[in-house]
């Protein structure tokens, strides 16, 4: 069966086709080289070459620091293996950054990221595909999600689109958040939202083999990579393989923020 992640990502590279050339792709503060060194799923990298400069422009795919510093970042929990992930990473003393989604969210879940070497970012409510959706539906998701996240008094720096996908209906909601301080008609206090997106994608949820995870975690590392993890994905054996090789390489793994 093909993955519903590759579906998505296939249906959004021939959706901009005929969009903006991929010399208007300026995506991080190294110019013109920083797509190639970088390591992006192959379809997505594709896919990003064709969305307007206008609508990248504002998202950091890796940090600014000329340290040898990454920061790892997982999407898509709470969920099975969240507990496990979070305990591991406790045991080795790893800091991580948590795109979640917040309609997985309850009173049990919640503790879990109750440590200081996590921080809860903004993943979505719904994890859908924002290409298929309206300009209200996205800015429902974006409501629905900031409720839940001041129910739960969690305050957030950082945001993920679900996919990775940016298209003009999300930056329209994204620029009515930061300049008016509301979505819909629910006044928005305490969070930031940062755009993040990632330089490394382990494509965990893609492939069983560990040495592909591993190979696609690390190929490249740079100062300021951001590798993209998923909660229900990465088994704990091979993220202590990731950590030891990032650690091989001369890497130290910080805190998000510490690395932008």
């Amino acid at each position: 069966m093909i993955n519903k992640h590759y579906l998505i990502i296939l249906f959004c590279f021939f959706h901009f086709q005929l969009s903006s050339q991929v010399d208007e792709l300026k995506l991080s503060r190294e110019g013109s080289s920083f797509i190639n060194k970088i390591n992006l799923y192959e379809p997505y990298q594709n896919y990003i070459k064709k969305v307007p400069f206008e609508n990248t422009k504002n998202f950091i795919f890796k940090g600014s620091t000329t340290k040898k510093y990454v920061a790892l970042t997982f999407d898509d929990g709470p969920n099975f293996n969240t507990k496990k992930t979070i305990e591991f990473l406790k045991s080795k003393s790893i800091p991580a950054t948590f795109f979640i989604i917040t309609r997985n969210l309850n009173e049990n879940n919640v503790s879990f990221y109750s440590n200081n070497l996590f921080e809860i970012a903004l993943h979505c409510n719904e994890h859908h595909n924002f290409n298929l959706l309206t300009y209200e539906e996205i800015s429902k998701d974006f409501e629905i999600a900031l409720k839940t996240l001041d129910s739960f008094q969690l305050n957030v720096e950082y945001y993920r689109p679900p996919y990775g996908i940016i298209n003009s209906k999300l930056i329209k909601v994204l620029n009515s958040i930061k300049e008016n301080k509301k979505i819909n008609d629910y006044k928005v206090i305490n969070q930031q939202l940062t755009p993040i997106l990632w330089s490394h994608d382990s494509v965990d949820w893609g492939t069983k083999s560990v040495e592909e995870v591993v190979i696609n975690s690390t190929k490249n590392l740079s100062p300021g990579s951001i590798l993209l993890f998923h909660e229900a994905s990465t088994k704990t054996s091979t993220l202590e393989i990731i950590i030891n090789k990032i650690y091989e390489l001369g890497f130290e793994i910080v805190p998000l923020r510490d690395l932008l």
